[in-house]
């Protein structure tokens, strides 16, 4: 009775219960899950992206939830701690794909089977990348530069670093924006 648990896929209010508690609402999708589920399936190279990706992902996050919180109603670990956490869940996702038999990636693999999670974390994978982050903004530069090439970009300073074919300064830009959420 008068239990609830709640995560949002966009940013809400707080709540105030009937007895006077406020409760912080969740954001939890958009923020936790579905950037470990892309990394995880990009950098193993997944032939495909199986129903327990999401499920470790989630359950993962579930259990990086600090008491407190949970006794609080909230059900997220705090957002100030996203970068370590979507590396820590890309990891899991990493090894679900390996278990599963879809990961491609033959050096995520053999990491995996090793059980060498610093080596997953640092990106071994893919010599190319110094950590699991530095994908992100590789992954977010070109879906910038796509929908610029498309014209449905609003954003005016991707537009003017896209049109000036100033990769660097639209990387150096990403990653000052990423992971960097206010409300």
């Amino acid at each position: 009775k008068d239990r609830c648990i709640y995560a949002s896929g966009s940013p809400q209010a707080k709540v105030t219960r009937a007895d006077g508690v406020v409760v912080n609402t969740t954001q939890c999708n958009n923020f936790f899950v579905f950037p470990a589920i892309g990394l995880a399936a990009s950098i193993a190279k997944a032939s495909e992206v199986p129903q327990s990706l999401f499920s470790t992902i989630s359950h993962r996050l579930a259990d990086l939830v600090p008491e407190e919180k949970l006794m609080r109603g909230e059900c997220s670990p705090e957002i100030s701690d996203i970068r370590d956490i979507t590396v820590g869940l890309t990891v899991s996702g990493i090894k679900n794909l390996v278990g599963k038999g879809v990961a491609r990636c033959s050096v995520c693999k053999s990491l995996v089977a090793a059980g060498d999670d610093e080596q997953l974390t640092k990106g071994e994978c893919s010599p190319e990348i110094s950590d699991i982050r530095d994908i992100t903004v590789g992954l977010t530069v070109s879906g910038i530069k796509n929908l610029v090439g498309k014209g449905v970009a609003r954003c005016s300073v991707c537009k003017s670093l896209v049109a000036a074919g100033d990769d660097e300064q639209l990387t150096k830009w990403v990653r000052s924006k990423q992971w960097e959420p206010v409300y």
